[in-house]
């Protein structure tokens, strides 16, 4: 027989009697120690046999209190950022600790591992070009050997957006236009431009990963001298969600036209005169054009009697060409009429007058007097 005398608020402890028999006997009890303290029991056991009790014996059983846990539960994160599930002990059992472990891992979540402490801080990754994942924590609080109640805690992870506006470039005043392409990635669906000075002047909103626009500049923007755009994407799961809109830019240099001078082409010119110099600024442009010889103007390539066109054509250090272009008109040569028959005179005739249409030229040669071109 024995008796049996709890203390500490153990519960489930009582007396009784095994036998008779040989034995062994086993005093099998579930103690229950539902406080947070150490609590016993004594046990004094006491034989017998035919009537006769022999020496009592005495037992003392400690039963540790079971802890509890608490935690803050489900979190749903975005890829990248970092847990923090804070563990604690409700019924506060003197010496609990707390263990994890990882018992399921949904779309490959990198960053989750096993491990202990007062809370669970671990940065967790899914592929952004995946579904959302997700993995289960098993938490066991453990004071003085004993293991209390487990709890599992799920984590979701949702893929992050991606956005790439595109490498930054420069191109020259006398472009229109330009073409925008979009790159979105991860768990973004969606993007919209934005960024310049013409807010009418973008083809499409919003795009889709891979589609091009036009955006069509105005004098702001040429004024400017650049342009930033910026493409933002959609937020991917919504304002309650954990992940954001991300955003990338893009600036577009506008380079001047450069800016030139042409001279040396007169206003008239005849069809007979030499070649005449062209002088083009900056220099190391090219000439073209009807009468065009080098950097020379030559009229008889050209076409008399009408406006000759010259264009001088430059390209600078930035790859913008820029043309000028002046004109001259090329007048033919004075037909002249001499008569159509040869003069035969004796040596000592008198002087023979020689008439030419139209008068007030100059006549030359052996033996003449000019009189006013008669």
């Amino acid at each position: 027989t024995w008796t049996a005398t709890p203390s500490g608020g153990v519960m489930n402890a009582t007396g009784g009697s095994l036998g008779p028999g040989a034995g062994p006997f086993v005093i099998a009890q579930t103690l229950n120690n539902p406080t947070n303290t150490i609590g016993t029991v004594t046990y004094e056991i006491t034989p017998s046999a035919g009537g006769c009790p022999g020496n009592p014996r005495t037992i003392i059983v400690t039963v540790n209190p079971t802890p509890t846990l608490s935690t803050t539960g489900t979190e749903t994160l975005c890829s990248g950022e970092t847990t923090n599930i804070i563990l604690t002990n409700p019924n506060t059992v003197t010496g609990t600790t707390f263990s994890w472990t990882v018992i399921n891992n949904v779309n490959s979540v990198s960053g989750a591992s096993s491990g202990s402490g007062s809370s669970i801080n671990q940065s967790l990754f899914v592929n952004n070009n995946s579904p959302a994942g997700s993995v289960t924590y098993r938490i066991t609080p453990t004071a003085n050997g004993c293991d209390g109640i487990f709890e599992d805690v799920v984590v979701n992870v949702n893929p992050q957006p991606g956005v790439f506006a595109g490498f930054d470039y420069e191109i020259c005043a006398d472009e229109p236009s330009i073409v925008l392409t979009a790159s979105i990635s991860g768990s973004a669906t969606s993007a919209t431009w934005t960024g310049g000075n013409n807010a009418t002047g973008f083809s499409n909103n919003p795009v889709v990963d891979g589609e091009m626009i036009e955006y069509d500049f105005n004098m702001a923007d040429s004024v400017a001298g650049f342009v930033t755009f910026t493409l933002t994407t959609n937020d991917p799961d919504g304002p309650s969600g954990p992940c954001v809109a991300v955003s990338d830019d893009i600036t577009v240099i506008i380079n001047d036209l450069p800016i030139l001078t042409l001279s040396g082409l007169p206003d008239s010119i005849a069809e007979n005169d030499p070649a005449v110099p062209l002088f083009g600024s900056p220099t190391g442009g090219s000439f073209s054009g009807d009468g065009i010889s080098g950097n020379s103007f030559n009229p008889a390539g050209g076409t008399v009697g009408v406006q000759n066109f010259v264009t001088y054509t430059f390209t600078d250090a930035n790859g913008c060409t820029n043309s000028i272009t002046d004109s001259t008109f090329i007048n033919g040569t004075t037909p002249i009429d001499v008569g159509n028959d040869d003069i035969q005179i004796c040596l000592s005739s008198a002087p023979d007058q020689l008439v030419a249409n139209p008068t007030g030229g100059v006549w030359t040669g052996t033996g003449v007097v000019n009189t006013g071109g008669t």
